[in-house]
């Protein structure tokens, strides 16, 4: 996940997030039993900065993934560009490919 944020806050910060559910996990309508990571923040006076989420494969494969974009405190915060890319899981080691 990737996102550009600025901020003109007095007291805050601006950050983004992923949360995710797993299917027959706790607490379906409760977002406080989710996973989460959370990125560095940016706050005060900030210029366009770009704001990374790296992760390994989820697996088990979530059902529900939220992606929240936050703005805590006092000021403005603008977030653009949001990117989120998924790629393939890579097969084990010694794991047949198709047509092998």
């Amino acid at each position: 996940l990737s996102v550009r944020v600025k901020a003109e806050m007095d007291d805050g910060a601006a950050r983004i997030s992923l949360r995710w559910h797993r299917e027959g996990g706790e607490g379906l309508f409760d977002p406080n039993s989710y996973e989460r990571i959370i990125s560095a923040a940016v706050g005060d006076r900030s210029e366009w900065t770009e704001l990374v989420i790296t992760t390994d494969a989820i697996t088990p494969a979530p059902d529900r993934l939220h992606i929240l974009l936050e703005c805590e405190g006092k000021g403005d915060c603008w977030f653009d560009f949001i990117h989120l890319e998924t790629k393939p899981a890579q097969p084990s080691a010694g794991a047949e490919l198709p047509g092998d």
